[in-house]
């Protein structure tokens, strides 16, 4: 991802189609009401329990959860293998690493000061930006949910009808995710932060001192990738392979970006008929649970 310099053709080829499906969608309005409760959203029942009695929201649920595990996943992989790739970077290549980002983000000099804050500043637009894509998934399938669902998948009998119903879901999802991250503007939020760190009295930091503050960064990017990775240990952390200084890219944050972009989109795309078998055997079930519960 951020250091393989070969993309296979099929995936290409698959990460275009998505893309053109994702454009092809209506824009939305993302101040709209996404509050779901079963008044808005449905004549269908007399009350709140009863919808979340109801198969429709037994299928309304497991679609939620698929498109949040896979977002979660995709997501701390992606910062996992940023975080761990700047840990393992020798320490004498570090400062030159974030000077050189810092250069790309429009910086004609930067002092030690902004580049020892820097780590800091990176992780934690990183984090807020990750939990605003994941947070974004349930709101944006409420609000579409009533437009799009037909009662009639509930009868199992009509694959082509949930295909379809799923296969619209998948691009407003994936459009939605494309939107949260252009919206978000990781990379001014970065550079304003760098702008407010003082660069006074950056000339007086002597040479230990510079050893102690890229120690601290090392600690600090190891203690977040056990808090953006709760199955990881430190100790697997530690143990990672190092990435070579030379194949980081040089600015990694737009490498960042982009490898995000790619992940979801490939993700949503290779996942999509596992995720239709899902749905269609969670239909089965309930509808098994219907007939033992009526007959």
């Amino acid at each position: 991802m951020y250091f393989s310099s070969l993309i296979i053709p099929t995936t290409i080829l698959a990460s275009q189609w998505l893309i053109s499906t994702v454009n092809a969608l209506p824009l939305t309005n993302t101040n709209m009401q996404t509050v779901f409760s079963h008044q808005q959203n449905t004549n269908l029942y007399e009350s709140e329990e009863q919808w979340y009695q109801s198969q429709e929201y037994g299928i309304f649920s497991t679609i939620v959860d698929y498109y949040e595990n896979m977002v979660d996943t995709t997501l701390n992989s992606e910062s996992e293998e940023l975080l761990l790739n700047l840990i393992h970077l020798p320490k004498s290549t570090l400062n030159n690493v974030l000077s050189s980002q810092a250069e790309l983000l429009g910086f004609n000099s930067i002092s030690e000061k902004q580049i020892s804050k820097m780590p800091s500043i990176i992780g934690k637009h990183i984090q807020i930006m990750n939990n605003n894509i994941y947070s974004s998934i349930e709101p944006v399938i409420k609000l579409h949910w009533r437009s799009i669902w037909d009662p009639k998948i509930i009868k199992a009998n009509d694959e082509e009808e949930t295909l379809s119903f799923l296969s619209t879901f998948n691009g407003i999802v994936a459009k939605r995710l494309m939107d949260e991250m252009d919206n978000f503007d990781l990379l001014d939020k970065i550079k304003d932060d760098l702008v407010q760190v003082s660069s006074t009295n950056e000339d007086a930091i002597g040479e230990k001192k510079q050893t102690n503050s890229l120690l601290s960064i090392c600690e600090w990017m190891k203690t977040q990738v056990v808090k953006l990775v709760a199955t990881k240990t430190q100790t697997s952390s530690d143990n990672t392979v190092a990435a070579t200084p030379d194949l980081l890219e040089v600015d990694f944050l737009r490498q960042h970006l982009s490898d995000i972009r790619t992940s979801l989109l490939m993700e949503l795309h290779v996942q999509f008929m596992d995720f239709f078998a899902k749905i269609q055997a969670d239909i089965i079930d309930q509808l098994a649970i219907y007939y033992d519960d009526h007959y």
